[in-house]
């Protein structure tokens, strides 16, 4: 059987003065990002060329001249799907089978399922 690591009290105190650290900061970013969060993030920059007559051609020969990666026109315009549409509340709308069973139909299906359940045995 393995020997149980030992930590001293100071040990767990610094550790815990670190931790504390870095609740106050925001977390690092990521070391690589996806296409399609790249695309997200640099969507402002890329709207403000389209708005001064850069066609999308030109922001792909951007992109890959850039990036050393290869973007076609489609896929561009297919990565800046805009994000879900949020509530009045400001939260982002929840999807459809959390929707249905808080609004309720999932109870309805339930009823619907048990009265097709009861016709099927007679």
């Amino acid at each position: 059987m393995p020997k149980a690591t030992m930590v001293s009290a100071q040990q767990l105190d610094t550790l815990r003065t670190a931790l504390k650290r870095a609740q106050a900061q925001p977390p690092p970013p990521p070391a690589h990002y996806t296409l399609r969060e790249v695309i997200n993030l640099v969507t402002p920059e890329i709207q403000d060329l389209r708005n001064r007559g850069y066609t999308y051609k030109h922001i792909v020969e951007i992109i890959e001249h850039n990036l050393g990666v290869t973007v076609g026109v489609p896929a561009l315009a297919k990565l800046r799907l805009k994000p879900r549409r949020k509530t009045a509340a400001g939260k982002p709308r929840p999807a459809k089978a959390i929707r249905d069973r808080i609004q309720g139909n999932d109870e309805k299906r339930i009823v619907d399922q048990r009265a097709a359940e009861l016709r099927d045995r007679r």
